[in-house]
C-alpha cells in the first residue's frame, strides 16, 4: 500500500524532473526555505506561469532614466532597421 509521505515523494520527484532542480529543494522550499529567483522561475514555467517584478513606486529621477533608455532602445533599433534596408538585408 502506498502512503501519502510516497506520493508526495514521487510528485517531488516528477516536479523536479520538470523544473530541471533538485528533489530536496522542492522539499525545501515545502517548509519555507528561501529559493533563487532562478529556482522560482523554472517551477513557475512548469505550471505555465511566468513571474512579473513590478516597481511599486518609481521615483522622478527613475522614471526619467527608463525613459532616456527607452529613447535610446528605440533610436538603435531605428538606426538598426535604416542599416539592413541599405543593405539589403
Amino acid at each position: 500500500m502506498i502512503r501519502m509521505n510516497d506520493v508526495d515523494l514521487i510528485e517531488h520527484v516528477a516536479l523536479a524532473e520538470k523544473a530541471g532542480v533538485d528533489q530536496s529543494v522542492i522539499g525545501d522550499l515545502e517548509r519555507g526555505a528561501d529559493g533563487r529567483l532562478s529556482t522560482w522561475n523554472r517551477l513557475f514555467d512548469v505550471f505555465g506561469y511566468q513571474a512579473v517584478f513590478l516597481p511599486l513606486t518609481v521615483s522622478e529621477e527613475g522614471e526619467e532614466m527608463l525613459r532616456q533608455e527607452i529613447e535610446e532602445r528605440r533610436k538603435r533599433m531605428r538606426e538598426g532597421l535604416e542599416a539592413r534596408w541599405w543593405t539589403g538585408f
